[in-house]
């Protein structure tokens, strides 16, 4: 009797190694009279640990805006940052070509570009005092993979006074 692997319910052995690039668009969780998006793109790699679980880290680029207030108390924020995701995951095979994906974990994110607009007056992000470059947040990702695409929906709380709560949407490859 000649062994046989089946692989659906094993497509990613120990070893084997994951790259993602992905594109999110972000909806802050925001108070009224707020509004807010923000975008990030990642690329990452890691390696299954042991069969579809997989853990990866990378770089990405983190852009955001938000205005809120009206009138001469109308305030504009927007800011890039340079983002390190880290995470663990799992790759569920649901059949052959078609996986769901789960994963959480930390973004560490630098903010090295951004302005601030108070009616008529801006500043920008190196003449700001006090200003707190680093924030970070918790992701947690659902995706559904098929054929090497991957879509999906993400959730972030903020772990820092920088960082807010955002759910997004996200596709990759």
């Amino acid at each position: 009797d000649a062994e046989t692997t089946n692989i659906s319910n094993t497509p990613f052995p120990a070893g084997q190694k994951k790259v993602d690039f992905d594109i999110a668009y972000y909806f802050p969780d925001k108070s009224p009279g707020t509004s807010a998006f923000a975008m990030s793109f990642d690329l990452t790699g890691g390696m299954y640990i042991v069969n579809n679980l997989y853990a990866e880290g990378g770089l990405g680029v983190f852009s955001s805006s938000s205005k809120s207030g009206s009138g001469s108390y109308k305030t504009d924020f927007s800011s890039t940052s340079l983002s390190i995701p880290l995470n663990v995951g799992y790759t569920l095979p649901v059949i052959q070509n078609l996986n769901l994906d789960f994963n959480t974990g930390p973004r560490l994110n630098y903010c090295v570009a951004g302005k601030m607009k108070l009616g008529d007056t801006e500043t920008k992000l190196k003449d700001m005092e006090d200003f707190d470059r680093f924030s970070a947040n918790w992701g947690f990702t659902f995706g559904v993979d098929l054929w090497g695409f991957t879509v999906g929906a993400k959730y972030a709380i903020g772990l820092s006074d920088g960082a807010g709560d955002m759910w997004g949407v996200f596709i990759g490859w």
